[in-house]
């Protein structure tokens, strides 16, 4: 599949486009669940607004009426879009008109104590909101400091006079409740769509969806972006050694500044090359292209090629952004892929059932560490090692980085009890969700 470019399909935003994640329409059911204040802290990015989204959609599908009070956790007050009123017959209401709400703050770990207090008492006096039942949800398996602790909160808010307060972790760790997974209807709209539309997108760069090859889509959002690359391309290929296969790999890189285009043709060209005693890349291809999707004009700027000495091509793209329904349509292709943080992880898990590689910043090693200790508990530390293999990030405290370049060379395959065990893992991670803990909030 030789790389061209990419037709109109110019990225905008980075991946997964979280803010603009549309809120499901639900309006054909006639129930009528608890009306509930979403009081949303966020700070850069969009998996602040998508769980906040995640959250509405389940109280959409239970029949309530959601306001969404976006706070800015590094100052100031609500955003520039304010509040956001959302019910199942399109609107028709707003704050003042909800009747004794549930409230729920999501994520509520960047928010600091003093101004989640302030937030909701602005909030109760303003619409005289009773202070009945609250929840507090923080994001997946989160390496907490002190300030963002839930039992302060939860004293806080008892203080404050609500009856009843309700606090959950998100995540896979001691006391998580899972994760919260995308709506079944975007699911199945994807897997619906996602070969037709893809075969659009290719038609128009005079390629063809080829069904013998290899696909790869990675999301990486850290500082790390440039060992991240490495690491997944090598160990996915290693994974794949002897199929003789093409493999094309879509690389989702957020920091992809300036610096990063200039060195990582070269990084990549450093382990596609590598050869020692336990690695022999240049066997496990014939022919590699590295290119760059320009964000301006969505063109591909072919920036090197690398000749190997096995079977298969293969096409390695970089863009720091894609459009959300493109970048879904290549997850549910891809053979494996790569997720940062919690929105993107949730995708994957969703879409897939698989738990992919995960760019793991330093404030998420407690959600690293759950994985492979649910892998040891499944298959040992056979298992609990090819879960490491996985996990490419910087360590809290020391900022090593953290990652395995998987041998090659030697007798590196798979036992059918490891392949077992990481299919038993991934079943066990994507079917743990959270959405009925949610739900439970939200019965009247």
């Amino acid at each position: 599949m030789p790389i061209n470019h990419i037709a109109a399909y110019t990225p905008q935003t980075v991946v997964p486009n979280s803010e603009n994640q549309p809120v499901q329409d639900f309006s054909g059911k006639s129930i009528r669940g608890r009306d509930v204040v979403l009081i949303n802290p966020f700070c850069e990015g969009g998996g602040d607004h998508a769980l906040a989204n995640k959250i509405a959609n389940l109280a959409l599908e239970e029949g309530c009426r959601v306001t969404i009070v976006p706070v800015s956790a590094n100052g100031g007050g609500e955003s520039d879009s304010g509040q956001r009123n959302i019910s199942l017959h399109g609107g028709g209401h707003d704050a003042s008109s909800l009747s004794n709400p549930v409230f729920i703050v999501a994520p509520v770990g960047i928010l600091t104590t003093e101004k989640l207090g302030e937030t909701i008492n602005r909030l109760c006096d303003q619409y005289q909101f009773p202070k009945g039942d609250i929840a507090l949800i923080e994001e997946m398996d989160l390496l907490a400091s002190p300030s963002q602790q839930l039992p302060e909160r939860q004293e806080l808010l008892q203080k404050m006079g609500f009856g009843k307060v309700d606090a959950f972790n998100l995540g896979f760790g001691k006391g998580a409740i899972g994760y919260l997974p995308v709506d079944p209807l975007t699911v199945n709209t994807v897997k619906d769509r996602f070969e037709g539309e893809l075969v659009k997108l290719l038609d128009s760069c005079n390629l063809s969806l080829a069904k013998d090859s290899h696909y790869h889509l990675a999301y990486i959002s850290s500082d790390t972006c440039i060992t991240a690359s490495q690491v997944f391309i090598a160990n996915t290929l290693t994974e794949n050694k002897g199929s003789g296969k093409d493999a094309n790999y879509v690389m989702v890189l957020r920091q992809l500044d300036g610096y990063a285009k200039k060195v990582l043709p070269n990084k990549v060209s450093e382990i596609l090359n590598l050869r020692s005693q336990q690695h022999d890349f240049p066997a496990l291809f014939a022919k590699a292209n590295i290119a760059f999707a320009d964000p301006d004009t969505g063109r591909l700027e072919n920036k090197m090629e690398i000749k190997g000495e096995g079977q298969g091509q293969l096409n390695i793209v970089f863009a720091n952004a894609l459009p959300q329904n493109i970048f879904h349509d290549f997850m549910c292709l891809a053979h494996s892929g790569m997720a940062s943080g919690d929105q993107s992880l949730g995708e994957f898990l969703s879409l897939t059932g698989k738990m992919p590689y995960y760019d793991m910043q330093p404030w998420k090693q407690p959600l690293a560490e759950a994985v492979k200790e649910a892998g040891a508990e499944l298959g040992g530390a056979e298992l609990k090692q090819a879960v490491a293999e996985r996990i490419i990030g910087r360590q809290p405290f020391s900022g090593r980085m953290a990652y395995q370049i998987v041998p090659n060379l030697g007798q590196t395959e798979r036992s059918a009890e490891l392949n077992h065990g990481l299919n038993a893992l991934d079943t066990l991670i994507s079917t743990r969700t959270a959405d009925r803990h949610i739900r439970a909030l939200l019965t009247p």
